[in-house]
């Protein structure tokens, strides 16, 4: 339902070469499409950096592959977005899907709570960030794989002005 968008999508050296030739022709197809092939593995911190220097809009959104958007999910978060000039990191709740399409593990996403945050990541999926702020604080830092979500988050929002909860609950399904 929200129609300016980009999506940049980093293959991380896919060893099956049809991923590539799929996301080549996404990408041919629909100019909002960006694809970038990486040549060699760098893993999730550096393809996720590769994206965000490709990326050219005001907020970012980091997905992961296996990762669902609800139909009007980036509605939704320009929506709340557009309340205040201010916002400089905002999430939603999200839900989980199963093989068989049934929905499971509902997260309703509290307030923001900087101390909460501190020992949870409890803000991702979906997660928007203002992409001057990620810049400012550099991007996702080699070294923490597997926790490089909670990393930025939490450097983000040690300078973000301001941080907000969807509270629509509406957002991710993944």
């Amino acid at each position: 339902t929200y129609a300016d968008w980009e999506w940049i999508v980093v293959d991380d050296c896919s060893t099956d070469p049809r991923v590539r030739e799929v996301l080549a022709t996404a990408a041919t197809e629909d100019a909002r499409i960006t694809m970038i092939a990486r040549p060699t593995d760098g893993h999730i911190v550096v393809a996720s950096n590769d994206a965000l220097a490709a990326a050219r809009g005001i907020y970012v959104v980091f997905l992961d592959h296996d990762d669902l958007l609800t139909p009007d999910a980036l509605a939704r978060m320009a929506e709340l977005l557009g309340q205040a000039d201010d916002f400089d990191y905002v999430y939603s709740d999200e839900d989980k899907v199963g093989a068989d399409g049934h929905f499971y593990d509902t997260f309703l996403k509290p307030a923001w709570s900087p101390e909460r945050l501190r020992g949870q990541m409890y803000t991702s999926h979906l997660s928007v960030m203002r992409r001057s702020v990620v810049v400012e604080v550099g991007g996702f830092r080699e070294g923490y794989e597997g926790s490089q979500d909670h990393d930025l988050a939490l450097r983000v929002t040690e300078v973000a002005r301001r941080v907000a909860v969807d509270e629509a609950r509406q957002g991710l399904w993944g």
